[in-house]
């Protein structure tokens, strides 16, 4: 069994300009670190509890 995500989340469950305003940081230097940190740690999370937290498309394919 393969699954292949089709369709990936639009959003984040965390903006870019809410971790911004709990890291207090200012300026857009650290911007692509942030957005990553946040991919990485929803992934990490829902790996671990086993439930998706946005609306995915996955398609999966059985081995006959």
């Amino acid at each position: 069994m393969s699954p292949i995500l089709i369709a990936a989340p639009a959003v984040e469950p965390v903006s870019l300009s809410t971790a911004k305003l709990y890291l207090r940081v200012d300026g857009a230097d650290e911007d692509d670190l942030i957005r990553t940190l946040i991919v990485a740690a929803r992934l990490l999370i829902e790996a671990a509890s086993g439930q998706l937290f946005i609306t995915e498309g996955w398609r999966i394919v059985l081995d006959r």
